[in-house]
């Protein structure tokens, strides 16, 4: 009995030691990520999305752990009754477990859509010959959560829309034009800005006489996202660690039942029935 205490007590130890070492990893990790995506205070530039992954992997990391050494302290007891509650506890833990992590998975695959849409600047507005529209913006915010991926002009009717983008240079704080053209009326310009690098960027709208037409329907669209690490973290890495734990939630209660009818004569083995 003394044997197989220490055993159980050995395994859980290692056990805690690993969980340890990770989150130690998860803090390197962390500090890491905060370096590589250029963190700053000053100007505020936290990348969430990158710190919020490094969380996410290393607690999916953290739960197989855990069902390992779940099934491990299952292996080293020896009697049924100890063999049944080691499993009941597994199988409470992954249940809750995978329960919590599926619903979040669910929220967050059917919330993302709606945000992104939220975050989506779209209007329309006329531009006639004694207005030009300027638009600034980041094309990516301070937590690095969501990026401008494009922006688009549809021009509904009236003449040609010329604009042209501009990126605020740090080093001189000046507008340097980055890109011009023209959007033929009744067509949809885009202008792409995922790729560009992070920072302040401005538009100009305007349009030049044309016959008699004066004035331009326009409707300007800044299109943006989510960050694709924040959404990978808070969908399919969820999902990997609810079927994780649904699948040991299965293994462990099958396992429950197998040593729940053996379990009845082991209960006396157990220390809170020994006294008994």
């Amino acid at each position: 009995m003394l044997e197989q205490t220490m055993r159980q007590r050995r395994v859980k130890r290692v056990g805690t030691v690993v969980q340890v070492l990770i989150a130690l990893l998860m803090i390197a990790l962390i500090v890491l990520a905060y370096q590589n995506k250029d963190g700053s205070v000053s100007p505020l530039f936290l990348p969430f999305p990158a710190i919020i992954l490094v969380v996410v992997m290393c607690g999916f990391l953290m739960n197989v752990v855990s069902i390992i050494f779940n099934a491990a302290e299952i292996g080293v007891v020896d009697t049924a009754g100890r063999k049944f509650m080691v499993s009941q506890h597994g199988m409470r833990v992954a249940r809750a477990t995978g329960i919590i992590v599926l619903i979040l998975f669910i929220v967050f695959l059917l919330l993302i859509p709606y945000v992104e849409t939220a975050i989506s600047t779209d209007e329309r507005e006329p531009i006639d010959l004694s207005t030009i529209k300027v638009d600034t913006f980041d094309n990516i915010d301070e937590f690095d959560a969501e990026y401008a991926e494009r922006v688009i002009i549809d021009v509904q009717s009236g003449p040609d829309v010329h604009y042209a983008l501009y990126y605020k240079e740090s080093a001189t704080n000046t507008f340097e034009e980055k890109n011009v053209s023209v959007v033929p009326s009744g067509t949809v310009g885009y202008i792409p800005i995922k790729d560009y690098p992070r920072g302040e960027y401005k538009v100009e709208l305007f349009i030049e006489e044309s016959g008699n037409l004066t004035e331009s329907d326009v409707i300007y669209k800044i299109e943006r996202h989510i960050n694709p690490d924040l959404e990978l973290a808070l969908t399919w890495f969820l999902l990997v660690i609810a079927i994780a734990n649904i699948a040991w939630t299965v293994v462990t209660y099958v396992l429950m039942r197998k040593y729940e009818t053996a379990s009845v004569g082991g209960l006396a083995d157990l220390p809170e029935f020994e006294s008994e």
